[in-house]
């Protein structure tokens, strides 16, 4: 029997959460290959990457922050579509 190197749990834990390998490994920053390998036991897993694998699993579904709009813009647009809503015929 092989010892669970924390990888079973990582796989099990990605697969829970609807990631593939990709997506997990690119929220994390970490390759593809490393979390494969880290998957099937042929790397160990280290706290850091842990970690890393751990916040990557915990705010998927959150999005990017660097996608956040600025409040200046966000305003602008909000006026804009106030505007067309208002210059809109309705029957």
């Amino acid at each position: 029997m092989v010892a669970d190197t924390g990888g079973t749990r990582v796989a099990v834990l990605r697969k829970a959460r609807g990631l593939t390998q990709l997506a997990l490994a690119r929220r994390a920053g970490v390759s593809m290959s490393l979390l494969s390998k880290i998957e099937v036991g042929d790397r160990a897993l280290t706290s850091q990457t842990a970690a890393e694998l751990r916040t990557a699993v915990c705010r998927y579904g959150i999005p990017d922050q660097t996608a956040l709009v600025e409040p200046e813009r966000l305003r602008g647009e909000l006026d804009r579509a106030i505007t067309l809503r208002e210059r809109a015929e309705l029957e």
